[in-house]
């Protein structure tokens, strides 16, 4: 053997591991904030981009069918409603033209008001009958 340490050498065992372990961890330093910026985009992606079906009226799914045979010329004279468990989710078109009504994972309910909340300022402005 030489006078100059060598890797393999007997007297210098912890200098492979040590040599190993900077470029493990120079790697990790490169990698890591890569992996964790694909996973936040991914992330964002995944949440703007997922849809889940939303339910419509079966009155609705036959004006959404009107209007397509109207925007479209479609000569289509059936068409079907596609639901999914007891929901109408969409409508089938006899020319092959489906509508899957969907709305984003992150989207919030619908909020109904309820209008049946009379106030003070209603029952001022009402006339009252004479007798």
């Amino acid at each position: 053997m030489s006078a100059i340490r060598h890797i393999v050498s007997l007297n210098n065992k912890n200098t492979e591991s040590d040599y190993m372990l900077n470029i493990l961890n120079l790697t990790l330093w490169t990698i890591m904030p890569t992996l964790w910026t694909c996973f936040v985009v991914y992330l964002i992606w995944f949440l703007a981009k997922a849809k889940r079906y939303s339910s419509i009226s079966p009155a609705a799914a036959k004006q959404l069918w009107t209007i397509h045979r109207q925007n479209t010329h479609c000569r289509g004279r059936k068409w079907q409603i596609l639901s999914k468990g007891k929901e109408t989710i969409g409508f089938r078109c006899e020319c092959g033209y489906e509508h899957l009504q969907k709305k984003p994972l992150l989207a919030h309910s619908t909020v109904i008001l309820n209008s049946s909340e009379v106030s003070v300022f209603d029952k001022l402005n009402t006339p009252h009958k004479s007798r």
